[in-house]
């Protein structure tokens, strides 16, 4: 009943986002998933003043993890990933820049952390795509991640990328600045409905996935990628495999399957992790190109 009525009344789902400070039910909910106990100093400090009951941001523990798992899964250099990782956190517009624009915000958190969104910005700024797809982009934490990847790969000669957001919520997308809107596409709609238009006539390096996680929105919008795919194409799981579609879409397509399971430090949710697969289109008359990228394979 709730979840019909969002979906009916965009302006009820705003004002419900606004409130979430004060949706300590929807918190404790969050806390008994995740199998927290609520007396916990870390758990009780979420249910009384964090603002966020879903698409949470946390600082990453395991960051060491995620070094290793870019090694292994985009057959990046461990050095060249671990210098990444610390660009992203001496970026102004995730520390300073964003900090001035939630500052006031009662429902945001004052400089959210980027958490598993630091594997993102790893992707784009390793693989260097032309054209990323983000569904499902809520707040805008996520897209500006990938802009700001995007924006420092043009700078550095790289190609004159554009990010593709979609989101049922016409409000969605509030941390992406107006000097970043430049190289966004921001298309109001649910993904089955217009992810196909989005990107007609184009190829596709990356899509981030984190619409509802259902086997019907997987399907398609996992299909729609590989049809409009380009010659390496990367599809990342934000429902950390929760439905199996893009493991069986490896198994048909030969690629192999990646998970990242991400620990966040002083926060209580535990999420499902995210799983990573990359595709790759064989050169004309040529013969399959293999999907696994070879463990410490430099990337530039």
């Amino acid at each position: 009943m709730k979840e019909a009525l969002k979906r009916r009344l965009p302006a009820f789902r705003v004002a419900w986002r606004r409130l979430s400070r004060l949706r300590w039910a929807a918190k404790y909910r969050v806390v008994r998933y995740s199998g927290g106990r609520l007396l916990d100093p870390v758990t009780l400090r979420y249910v009384l003043t964090d603002p966020e009951v879903e698409s949470f941001a946390y600082d990453l523990e395991n960051t060491d993890e995620l070094v290793t798992f870019c090694v292994d899964a985009l057959g990046l250099d461990a050095a060249l990933v671990r210098e990444l990782i610390a660009e992203a956190a001496r970026e102004p517009e995730f520390t300073t820049l964003l900090r001035a624009r939630t500052r006031w915000a009662f429902d945001l958190k004052t400089q959210p952390p980027l958490g598993q969104r630091l594997l993102w910005w790893v992707i784009v700024r390793a693989r260097k795509p032309s054209l990323i797809v983000e569904t499902g982009v809520y707040e805008g934490l996520g897209s500006l991640v990938l802009l700001v990847a995007a924006e420092r790969n043009a700078a550095e000669g790289g190609p004159d990328a554009r990010v593709v957001g979609i989101d049922a919520d016409r409000h969605a997308g509030r941390l992406v600045p107006e000097h970043l809107k430049h190289r966004w596409e921001k298309v109001v709609g649910y993904s089955t409905d217009v992810l196909e238009g989005a990107i007609a006539g184009r190829r596709v390096d990356l899509l981030v996935h984190d619409t509802p996680h259902t086997r019907e929105i997987q399907e398609h919008e996992f299909g729609v990628a590989l049809r409009h795919a380009a010659d390496e194409l990367t599809l990342v799981d934000g429902s950390g495999g929760t439905v199996d579609v893009l493991g069986r879409l490896c198994g048909e397509h030969g690629s192999r399957l990646w998970h990242f399971a991400p620990r966040p430090r002083r926060h209580p949710y535990r999420p499902q992790g995210v799983d990573v697969a990359t595709f790759r289109q064989p050169p004309a008359g040529g013969e399959p190109v293999p999907a696994d990228p070879a463990p410490g394979a430099g990337a530039s």
